[in-house]
């Protein structure tokens, strides 16, 4: 397939990420497929969160160190309980991505327990 000049592409990263020719049960979630002992089985450019090449987020060494700061204070500060509302994982639908965000179908609820102070 040829793509005329100045034809606009859309690549949707969402498929690619939930794609079962690249990820055994795609819709599970489970952060074991990044460990260490795992990389050889995931295919270049099956994971692409920032994008790839020459057009990959610039700033997406900071945007992960944000989140490693956001995730880190957060967990010093408070405790996450599940509330009897929550639904178990296996249980999660989402929303189909009109504009690009993956969304819960339903309220996920927990509750933030503030920690004891030392």
């Amino acid at each position: 397939m040829q793509i005329p000049k100045g034809m606009a592409v859309d690549m949707l990263v969402y498929n690619i990420h939930h794609d079962s020719d690249y990820w055994k049960d795609p819709e599970i979630f489970n952060p074991d497929r990044f460990a260490p002992e795992n990389q050889t089985d995931i295919q270049q450019y099956a994971f692409l969160p920032f994008g790839s090449g020459s057009r990959k987020c610039i700033a997406s060494r900071l945007a992960l160190l944000e989140m490693k700061v956001v995730i880190i204070k957060s967990l010093t500060e408070f405790r996450y309980e599940a509330c009897a509302d929550t639904p178990k994982l296996r249980d999660l639908k989402f929303q189909d991505m009109a504009i690009g965000l993956l969304t819960s179908a339903s309220p996920l609820h927990v509750s933030a327990v503030q920690r004891e102070s030392e």
